[in-house]
């Protein structure tokens, strides 16, 4: 006699949807993965958000709970009911939250009965302390199928969950991030040669392109690569990646990392088309080769409908490539290089990736329910509400390290560097419990340490940097004793090219004929200011000697600011450390 199997069916994937506030819809826990996606309300346990999204403090939600054993990592399955195939496009869309020094992945994968799994969305590390909304296009199946949510942890703290979950017909509006780990993000290549979505480790003989990407910082992450060697692009010909369609905005910045071959790699042109007619070029690749994941920004206007085009040119190399990586569009104005304020995220600065670390600095701001600790106030807005970024070291283990690094920065002969940081650790330290450091070519030099360990108020630095070539820069967090608790967090980092802390510009071009109408200008500009300078000078002293001079700490408070001191909005007067920088650059 044949066993008869009953399997309970969704007949429409919109069955799915689920707030998780009376229990698990149509989903199931995979406990054969190791630990289980549970349940949790408000302050379950401090390896869950202390909120839900649906209701706030009192609502439910999934997360990845404790693991059990010795395992340094393992998985959590959230499997959906077996579904009914579909013939047309759906659009899943959900919210996640990833926050923690130690957070690990969350992937959703699709499976076909008789197939193997399908990646079709994946993040990684911690995203700060919020929810955020994640959404995908689940395309036509042709085969009953089901979708699966991974939640992968590490041995650390860190917290993985997911709420209200929900399915409506048609297509999700279009992506404004793609990492290229799924697909490619509905970027289209057409012709005898195309861009190709390729990774580190695709098993071809070639190793012409990047050995890992920017997402992962492994051989296993994906990218986009255009090979732009002389056989396969002769001279002239050019490679197009086409966006989808996306709608109308009225003002957005498009960030976006590249890495090239050594050796003559071509040309990038980044292009918008309106409407299918209009193309404008809005960027293109003129610093030369880019060994290392590099971030590239373009401010986006537009009042009509509108798609990227990437076009890429051979260089005429035997052997090259232009690779592009972490495409991101945000609803705000591009920030100046080098400069965040925190508010609305980390900007263009980023945590650095495994193995060169073993925690990730945080975000988030003390209004916000939360385990770790952070700054009662920010620095930018001096209230609860601001946002700062910050390592909890309470949470971390001796020796871990948590570096948050910059983009990369052009040459200068010195430009000043301007960040607010505040310390609250009992344990005082001999070395300093931050530091900020210059990474030039793989070299990693210390410019200045912290030597406060608890004054817990903020405190500003100013620091001129100087390289002979593109450089980066970074803060360093490393715990070298058990005892060490409270946090530490950085606020308000300001970049000023060409310009260093002495208000001195360093990076004036000189010589050249076309030079010469600037050098005039300035020359009277500079005449101009030193009339200024001596009218003031001798107006201060009569004013002076007639009883209605300043003192020094009087002309402080009435402006703010200098490189002695800062006031902030309670006017307290809080100190600034001037360091000048310890980078070399060409007279």
């Amino acid at each position: 006699m044949s066993a008869v199997i009953r399997v309970k069916l969704s007949l429409t994937l919109h069955a799915i949807s689920c707030n998780f506030e009376v229990d698990l819809c149509e989903w199931e826990v995979n406990g054969a993965l190791g630990p289980n996606w549970t349940v949790g309300s408000g302050n379950t346990t401090d390896q869950a958000p202390m909120y839900d999204h649906t209701i706030n403090v009192r609502g439910h939600y999934l997360f990845v709970g404790p693991m059990s054993g010795n395992h340094v990592q393992a998985t959590a399955g959230l499997i959906s009911r077996l579904q009914t195939a579909s013939a047309c496009h759906q659009c899943l869309a959900f919210w996640y939250y990833m926050y923690g020094p130690k957070v690990g992945d969350l992937r959703l994968k699709v499976q076909q009965r008789g197939q193997g799994e399908a990646l079709l969305w994946s993040r990684a590390a911690s995203q700060g302390n919020e929810w955020r909304r994640g959404y995908l296009t689940i395309a036509p199946q042709l085969r009953y199928f089901q979708l699966i949510f991974e939640g992968s942890r590490t041995d650390g703290w860190g917290s993985i969950a997911i709420d209200d979950i929900s399915v409506v017909g048609g297509s999700c509006e279009p992506q404004q991030f793609c990492s290229f780990e799924a697909d490619s993000c509905s970027f289209t290549s057409t012709g005898a040669r195309t861009w190709q979505r390729e990774s580190g480790d695709s098993g071809t003989r070639t190793k012409n392109r990047p050995s890992i990407d920017s997402t992962l910082g492994t051989e296993q992450g994906h990218y986009m690569l255009a090979d732009t060697s002389h056989r396969p692009l002769p001279t002239g010909q050019r490679l197009q990646l086409v966006s989808e369609t996306q709608h109308p905005l009225d003002i957005a910045c498009l960030q976006f990392r590249i890495h090239t071959s050594a050796d003559s790699p071509g040309s990038l042109d980044l292009y918008m088309e309106e409407d299918l007619q209009t193309k404008r070029l809005v960027w293109t690749l003129d610093t030369g080769p880019l060994q290392t994941w590099t971030l590239a920004r373009v401010g986006v206007h537009t009042t009509h409908d509108w798609r990227l085009v990437f076009e890429a040119a051979g260089g005429g190399a035997s052997s090259s490539y232009i690779a592009i990586d972490d495409l991101v569009l945000e609803p705000s104005r591009c920030p100046r290089p080098g400069t965040c304020d925190f508010e609305a995220g980390l900007c263009g600065w980023r945590n650095v990736l495994n193995p060169m670390d073993t925690v990730d600095w945080n975000w988030s701001s003390s209004s916000v329910p939360g385990h770790y600790k952070t700054p009662a106030t920010d620095h930018t807005l001096g209230t609860p509400e601001g946002h700062s970024v910050f390592v909890d070291m309470a949470t971390v283990s001796v020796e871990d390290t948590a570096r948050l690094l910059s983009e990369h920065l052009p040459p200068t002969k010195g430009s000043c560097l301007t960040f607010y940081y505040r310390t609250k650790i009992p344990q005082q330290l001999a070395q300093g419990p931050l530091k900020f450091f210059q990474l030039v070519a793989d070299q990693e030099t210390t410019l200045w340490e912290a030597k406060h360990g608890a004054n817990d108020q903020w405190r500003g630095v100013n620091l001129t940097v100087a390289s002979a070539e593109s450089f980066q820069v970074g803060f360093l967090v490393i715990k070298s004793n058990a005892r060490e608790t409270g946090y530490i967090a950085i606020d308000d980092v300001d970049y000023r090219p060409g310009v260093n802390c002495f208000g001195v510009n360093t990076d004036q071009a000189v010589g050249g004929a076309g030079n010469t109408a600037g050098i005039v200008v300035a020359g009277i500009l500079l005449v101009v200011l030193l009339m200024g300078l001596a009218v003031a000078t001798m107006y201060w002293y009569k004013n002076r000697s007639a009883g209605f001079g300043r003192s020094l700490n009087e002309l402080r408070a009435t402006f703010g600011f200098d490189n002695i001191s800062y006031r902030n909005r309670n006017k307290d007067t809080v100190p600034v450390e001037t360091v000048r920088g310890f980078g070399v650059a060409d007279p």
